[in-house]
């Protein structure tokens, strides 16, 4: 198992429940762009065609040593991207902010 595998198994299951439930990739308008690396770019083509604001979230946090890979994002809502943002720092006592 490599170190990033390792940091995702140590993050709590609440946080991957709430990703799994509001990951907007999923929707079938969107499906296609799964396979595109994270970027600025990516996120708008999101926004176009969902036709609402929505963030892309690292799964794996930048600051425990994620990149910019094309799994490694989930698509949120604002309210829902400060949810997971909140259920992390809980887990990591706020280590990330």
């Amino acid at each position: 198992m490599n170190d990033k595998e390792s940091l995702l198994k140590k993050l709590p299951d609440e946080y991957y429940e709430f990703l799994y439930k509001t990951d907007m990739r999923r929707d079938p308008r969107v499906l296609h762009l799964m396979k595109e690396k994270y970027s600025l770019s990516v996120g708008k083509s999101y926004r176009s065609i969902l036709n609402e604001y929505v963030e892309l979230h690292h799964i794996l946090p930048r600051f425990l040593g994620s990149n910019e890979y094309t799994r490694n994002y989930a698509v949120l809502r604002p309210s829902d991207h400060l949810v997971a943002h909140i259920i992390l720092a809980n887990a990591l006592g706020g280590a990330h902010w």
